[in-house]
């Protein structure tokens, strides 16, 4: 009986180890090192020196052979960058991935910003590194593993370009027609958006957008607001007031909602009550206004409420900060920068 009863559990065992293993293959667990790292096989170019002429050229395509693991796996590949050799991951970012490929093209305008985004000085060399990161996202039946191996890195030197400024105009009944003279909207890194603020005397007054300060080459108009056109019908203004207006010539489309920052407080001629209302100067990319002051208290307001205001000392515009306090009584030449979060009194 005791012989009996040993091969009964010998038995149980066997079957036991065989839907064990049946189990492993179905979900195969993967070591924590790749059987092979990926390797770049391409010669990249050891200086890159990017300007606005050859921002939207290719710097190079990355040829390479991934990481090989002891399953079949899907794997992403990426390019990363870093200015250290030992890519910190505060300071280390990609420029250009790909599922099951072989090969990843980076152009200059990624490049650039991804130099700069990890600390990189524009105008000047940088010395970086690059590198491949193959990286296991799943496996069948298993949960996400996040495997992954890197490639020896590869040093080269970048010297970043620095966008400047680029502008569009809108003339329009509001200022005679005239694109000599016509209020200007902004693109601070030159991205193809463009973004200002400008004041209608009132709803439906007419006005397009042009590249340069005439009619030519090219032109913008809509007829439902919302979508641009190559010499498209004038556009119409909303409403009365200063409109915040965002131009996306990537998409051809156009923003318009009521924006405009005012000055409040005991020390102002509206006191706790009203906004005096400020201009925006797109030449300075500031708000400014003129306003005789009391002794008191002001802050700045957005659109005449209270959701987004700004207070502060010693010229910080701080979010919902204390109330700015007016020592001495005359007429301030004021301004509010609310990028930089800076404002300045100036008593004329």
């Amino acid at each position: 009986m005791k012989k009996i009863l040993n091969i009964i559990i010998a038995m149980i065992c066997t079957a036991g180890l065989f839907t064990s293993c049946e189990t492993e293959r179905d979900s195969p667990m993967l070591g924590s090192n790749a059987i092979a790292k990926p390797v770049i096989t391409s010669t990249i170019p050891a200086t890159a020196v990017i300007t606005a002429d050859n921002l939207d050229s290719k710097f190079t395509t990355v040829k390479y052979t991934p990481a090989v693991y002891s399953a079949a796996v899907p794997i992403t590949n990426q390019v990363q960058i870093s200015l250290s050799n030992t890519f910190p991951e505060s300071q280390t970012t990609s420029v250009g991935a790909a599922a099951s490929e072989d090969s990843i093209v980076i152009t200059n305008k990624v490049l650039n910003s991804a130099i700069v985004a990890v600390g990189g000085v524009t105008l000047e060399s940088n010395t970086a590194w690059l590198r491949i990161k193959s990286a296991v996202s799943a496996t069948t039946g298993s949960p996400e593993i996040g495997l992954v191996s890197y490639s020896d890195p590869v040093q080269v030197t970048i010297t970043p370009y620095e966008p400047q400024p680029a502008w569009i105009y809108m003339p329009g009944a509001h200022q005679g027609w005239n694109p000599a003279t016509a209020p200007a909207l902004c693109s601070l890194t030159d991205n193809g958006i463009y973004i200002g603020y400008v004041k209608f005397d009132a709803a439906g007054v007419e006005f397009k957008f042009t590249g340069q300060r005439d009619w030519d080459p090219l032109n913008w108009g809509s007829s439902d607001g919302a979508t641009l056109v190559e010499k498209g019908a004038n556009i119409l203004s909303p409403g009365a007031g200063y409109y915040k207006i965002t131009v996306d010539l990537n998409n051809l489309t156009l923003v318009m909602e009521a924006y405009s920052w005012g000055i409040i407080g005991d020390a102002t001629p509206g006191g706790w009550d009203a906004d005096t209302d400020m201009d925006w100067n797109y030449e300075n990319q500031q708000w400014e206004s003129t306003i005789p002051l009391t002794v008191g208290e002001i802050k700045f307001r957005l659109n005449d409420g209270w959701d987004n205001n700004y207070g502060g000392s010693g010229g910080d515009a701080v979010p919902g900060g204390n109330n700015i306090t007016i020592t001495d009584a005359g007429t301030y030449f004021i301004t509010l920068d609310i990028v930089n979060l800076k404002y300045t009194l100036t008593k004329l």
